[in-house]
Protein backbone atom coordinates (compact mmCIF):
# COMPACT_ATOMS: atom_id res chain seq x y z
CA UNK A 1 0.00 0.00 0.00
CA UNK A 2 2.91 2.59 1.02
CA UNK A 3 4.45 1.86 -2.26
CA UNK A 4 1.06 2.75 -4.35
CA UNK A 5 0.63 5.99 -2.30
CA UNK A 6 4.08 7.05 -3.08
CA UNK A 7 3.52 6.54 -7.01
CA UNK A 8 0.20 8.48 -6.25
CA UNK A 9 1.77 11.40 -4.00
CA UNK A 10 5.16 11.54 -5.27
CA UNK A 11 5.58 11.98 -9.58
CA UNK A 12 9.03 11.64 -10.82
CA UNK A 13 8.62 14.95 -12.79
CA UNK A 14 7.37 18.08 -11.28
CA UNK A 15 6.02 19.17 -8.06
CA UNK A 16 4.97 16.96 -5.38
CA UNK A 17 1.20 16.87 -5.54
CA UNK A 18 -0.47 17.12 -1.96
CA UNK A 19 -2.91 14.47 -0.65
CA UNK A 20 -6.06 14.75 1.42
CA UNK A 21 -5.63 12.13 4.18
CA UNK A 22 -9.47 11.07 5.70
CA UNK A 23 -8.67 8.71 9.01
CA UNK A 24 -12.36 7.34 9.98
CA UNK A 25 -13.31 4.19 11.63
CA UNK A 26 -16.69 4.10 9.73
CA UNK A 27 -16.07 2.99 6.47
CA UNK A 28 -19.22 4.76 4.49
CA UNK A 29 -18.09 8.09 5.77
CA UNK A 30 -14.19 6.73 4.25
CA UNK A 31 -15.75 6.04 0.88
CA UNK A 32 -17.92 9.03 0.18
CA UNK A 33 -15.59 11.43 1.37
CA UNK A 34 -13.24 9.79 -0.68
CA UNK A 35 -15.39 9.86 -3.78
CA UNK A 36 -16.05 13.30 -3.10
CA UNK A 37 -12.94 15.10 -3.10
CA UNK A 38 -11.52 12.75 -5.65
CA UNK A 39 -14.74 14.05 -8.39
CA UNK A 40 -12.74 17.10 -7.56
CA UNK A 41 -9.26 16.24 -8.36
CA UNK A 42 -8.06 15.65 -5.73
CA UNK A 43 -5.87 13.11 -4.01
CA UNK A 44 -7.15 11.25 -1.50
CA UNK A 45 -5.38 8.17 0.72
CA UNK A 46 -8.31 6.51 3.54
CA UNK A 47 -7.71 4.91 6.33
CA UNK A 48 -9.75 2.97 8.91
CA UNK A 49 -7.60 3.87 12.39
CA UNK A 50 -4.89 6.75 13.24
CA UNK A 51 -2.19 3.77 13.87
CA UNK A 52 -3.28 2.44 10.15
CA UNK A 53 -2.10 6.19 9.12
CA UNK A 54 1.09 6.30 11.46
CA UNK A 55 2.82 3.12 9.77
CA UNK A 56 2.73 4.14 6.41
CA UNK A 57 2.29 8.01 6.58
CA UNK A 58 5.47 10.25 5.00
CA UNK A 59 5.80 13.41 7.56
CA UNK A 60 7.57 15.16 4.59
CA UNK A 61 4.48 14.62 2.29
CA UNK A 62 2.52 17.50 1.51
CA UNK A 63 -1.60 17.59 2.11
CA UNK A 64 -4.07 17.62 4.71
CA UNK A 65 -6.34 15.57 7.04
CA UNK A 66 -9.84 14.86 7.78
CA UNK A 67 -10.01 13.01 11.14
CA UNK A 68 -12.80 11.89 12.78
CA UNK A 69 -12.73 12.56 16.75
CA UNK A 70 -14.11 9.07 17.69
CA UNK A 71 -12.00 6.45 16.83
CA UNK A 72 -10.94 2.54 17.98
CA UNK A 73 -7.02 2.67 19.12
CA UNK A 74 -5.82 6.25 18.37
CA UNK A 75 -8.92 8.66 18.79
CA UNK A 76 -8.61 12.01 16.81
CA UNK A 77 -6.93 13.87 19.94
CA UNK A 78 -4.45 11.56 20.16
CA UNK A 79 -3.36 11.33 16.49
CA UNK A 80 -3.17 15.00 16.31
CA UNK A 81 -0.80 15.05 19.06
CA UNK A 82 1.30 12.42 17.46
CA UNK A 83 1.31 14.54 14.25
CA UNK A 84 2.38 17.31 15.70
CA UNK A 85 5.40 15.28 17.81
CA UNK A 86 6.43 13.32 14.39
CA UNK A 87 6.79 16.34 12.74
CA UNK A 88 4.09 16.19 10.35
CA UNK A 89 3.05 19.90 8.88
CA UNK A 90 -0.47 18.63 7.98
CA UNK A 91 -3.51 21.05 8.30
CA UNK A 92 -6.37 18.45 10.52
CA UNK A 93 -10.21 18.90 9.77
CA UNK A 94 -12.06 17.26 12.42
CA UNK A 95 -15.17 15.48 11.31
CA UNK A 96 -17.45 14.72 14.64
CA UNK A 97 -20.55 13.45 14.67
CA UNK A 98 -21.17 14.31 18.31
CA UNK A 99 -19.19 17.99 18.43
CA UNK A 100 -19.38 20.43 21.55
CA UNK A 101 -17.63 23.44 22.07
CA UNK A 102 -15.18 21.61 24.60
CA UNK A 103 -13.98 19.62 22.02
CA UNK A 104 -13.85 22.23 19.34
CA UNK A 105 -11.60 24.20 21.78
CA UNK A 106 -9.52 21.08 22.15
CA UNK A 107 -9.13 20.82 18.46
CA UNK A 108 -8.06 24.24 18.22
CA UNK A 109 -6.14 24.35 20.45
CA UNK A 110 -4.09 21.92 19.32
CA UNK A 111 -3.53 23.45 16.43
CA UNK A 112 -6.55 21.96 13.89
CA UNK A 113 -7.29 23.48 10.92
CA UNK A 114 -11.10 23.64 11.28
CA UNK A 115 -14.08 21.81 13.10
CA UNK A 116 -16.97 20.35 10.91
CA UNK A 117 -20.18 18.80 12.65
CA UNK A 118 -21.32 15.41 10.46
CA UNK A 119 -23.60 15.66 8.30
CA UNK A 120 -21.13 18.47 6.78
CA UNK A 121 -22.57 20.92 3.53
CA UNK A 122 -20.09 19.01 0.62
CA UNK A 123 -19.27 21.96 -0.98
CA UNK A 124 -18.07 24.10 2.59
CA UNK A 125 -15.86 20.67 2.92
CA UNK A 126 -14.36 21.52 -0.54
CA UNK A 127 -13.56 24.51 -0.28
CA UNK A 128 -12.43 24.08 3.35
CA UNK A 129 -10.28 21.32 2.19
CA UNK A 130 -8.92 23.33 -0.76
CA UNK A 131 -7.79 25.77 1.32
CA UNK A 132 -5.81 23.58 3.85
CA UNK A 133 -4.13 22.18 1.20
CA UNK A 134 -3.04 25.50 -0.11
CA UNK A 135 -1.94 25.78 3.11
CA UNK A 136 0.09 22.72 3.05
CA UNK A 137 1.58 23.87 -0.13
CA UNK A 138 2.59 26.94 1.41
CA UNK A 139 4.47 25.15 4.76
CA UNK A 140 5.79 22.69 2.42
CA UNK A 141 7.74 25.59 0.37
CA UNK A 142 8.78 27.07 2.91
CA UNK A 143 9.88 24.07 4.66
CA UNK A 144 12.31 23.12 1.48
CA UNK A 145 13.45 26.75 1.68
CA UNK A 146 14.86 26.14 5.34
CA UNK A 147 15.97 22.66 3.62
CA UNK A 148 18.25 23.97 1.45
CA UNK A 149 19.82 26.66 3.48
CA UNK A 150 20.49 24.57 5.95
CA UNK A 151 22.43 22.63 3.53
CA UNK A 152 24.45 25.65 2.24
CA UNK A 153 24.98 26.75 5.71
CA UNK A 154 26.86 23.09 6.28
CA UNK A 155 28.78 23.65 3.46
CA UNK A 156 30.71 26.46 4.73
CA UNK A 157 33.63 26.12 6.35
Amino acid sequence: MKALQEVVARPRHGPIKPVVYIVDDDGGVRVSLKFLLESVGLTVCAYSNGREFLDVADPKQPGCMLLDVRMPYIGGFELQEALASRGFLLPVIFLTAHGDIPMTVRAMQGGAYDFLEKPFNDQALIDKVQAALQLAERRYASEQARDRTRHLLDQLS
